[in-house]
């Protein structure tokens, strides 16, 4: 019981809770192989390169998909005449340049047999920012979150860890929103397996994703926290482990992951860090729900609203949280069912069973552009449809 525990708080952590990252909507399996009588094929935006780093530079782009093509050369160089190289990473580093030299670059989304048109060409100039260390040490205000998978290097751009009485916690996302979470039944340094749960998501809005629990909930791989810094409260360390594709039954079944080479060093906190701020209560069956804990982040995702998430924690782990849309003018909100609205939603895991909303309302009193106060009453049923919740006198209000 404790790894489908540890399994479903990784998943709330990551994907209900999504602190504060801006996020991307990626399909989750690649809808051009699912069906093939798809022939279009998006292109990328927002395609922008860093000035040199030494003989290095950045190239970034938001798209749908899987994989990407990428070619460059001297300014002015003709298609097929360049260097080519394919990316499953939305962020692609081209080293081995010269410093001096100016460059044209292109992306294109690979769908299979079908690509997008050629977005480009951006250049770089030959201004050069030379790094005076090659190898900085970890800026403790952001810290390092990395891990190898499918022939790349994923590098997190917000990284958050708590370490608590109840264990520790530890995420790492990307802009787009893909993103890693690490919970940990232990708060000191050491070896974790069958401990440790490990969720990757490729977007934070997404049902499903990789995790290193099978449908047993037996766990693979392994963290190891080398270091609990107490004076600069970071926690270090590293991780592995083969991803397994959360939707067990998938039609075609997913094929596993390698994740490799984790490697971290992030900020911790061991308390709220706005104590008091935030407020936040509700009755699950009559019975007060007691949460140590209320996460609060704003989710931005291409394709859906922007929203608040509100959750609160008990130590145990059960957790119950909210989704309102950002914006939302005073008034009552109806939710009509799991994962359905687009306006209001809420989950539930209590006793190592997810609760999703399939009726209930949220009313909202106050909404600012820094704060949300409201009300809700909301019924939530099992996967199954077998087991009902009642949630009764909820009230919040918080600064996100």
């Amino acid at each position: 019981m404790k790894n489908f525990k540890i399994l479903f708080r990784v998943f709330a952590f990551l994907v209900l809770l999504s602190i504060t990252a801006c996020t991307g909507d990626v399909e989750p399996i690649d809808p051009y192989v699912l069906n093939p009588n798809v022939t279009e094929c998006p292109e990328p935006t927002t395609f922008t390169s860093s000035d040199f780093v030494e003989t290095k530079v950045t190239l970034t782009w938001v798209s749908e998909g899987d994989l990407w093509e990428v070619e460059y050369g001297p300014a002015g160089f003709a298609h097929g005449q360049g260097t080519s190289v394919t990316t499953a990473e939305r962020t692609f580093a081209v080293d081995g340049l010269v410093a001096t030299q100016e460059y044209d670059f292109y992306v294109r989304t690979s769908c299979g047999d079908v690509f997008s048109d050629w977005v480009g060409p951006i250049g770089v100039n030959d201004t050069v920012i030379i790094d005076p260390n090659p190898n900085p040490n970890p800026n403790p205000q952001t810290g390092t979150f990395k891990a190898d998978f499918d022939g790349g290097t994923f590098v997190a751009t917000t990284t958050t860890a708590f370490i608590t009485g109840d264990g520790i916690a530890i995420t790492g996302l990307k802009a787009n929103g893909a993103g890693f979470a690490i919970l940990l039944d232990g708060q000191t340094t050491g070896t974790y397996t069958d401990n440790a749960g490990i969720f990757y998501n490729q977007s934070a809005n997404a049902e499903f994703g990789y995790s290193n629990a099978n449908a047993d909930f037996e766990t693979n791989g392994e963290v190891v926290i080398t270091e609990i810094n107490t004076t600069n409260h970071t926690i270090s360390g590293t991780f592995h482990f083969t991803g397994i594709w959360s939707e067990f039954d998938a039609v075609p079944a997913v094929p596993n992951k390698e994740f490799t080479n984790g490697t971290f060093t992030v900020p911790y906190t061991s308390t709220n860090p706005n104590p008091g701020s935030d407020t936040f209560f509700a009755k699950v069956d009559g019975t007060e729900f007691s949460e140590s804990q209320i996460d609060v982040g704003f989710v931005s995702a291409s394709g859906v609203p922007d929203y608040i998430s509100i959750v609160g924690t008990k130590p145990s782990g059960d957790n119950l949280g909210l989704r309102v849309n950002d914006g939302l003018a005073p008034g009552t909100y109806t939710i009509t069912g799991p994962l359905t609205d687009d306006v209001v939603g809420a989950h539930l895991l209590q006793d190592d069973v997810l609760y999703q909303a399939t009726s209930g309302t949220v009313t909202i009193t106050q909404m600012t552009a820094t704060h949300v106060t409201g009300t809700f009453s909301v019924t939530m049923k099992n996967f199954e449809g077998t087991v009902t919740r009642q949630v009764t006198e909820g009230a919040f209000s918080v600064d996100y």
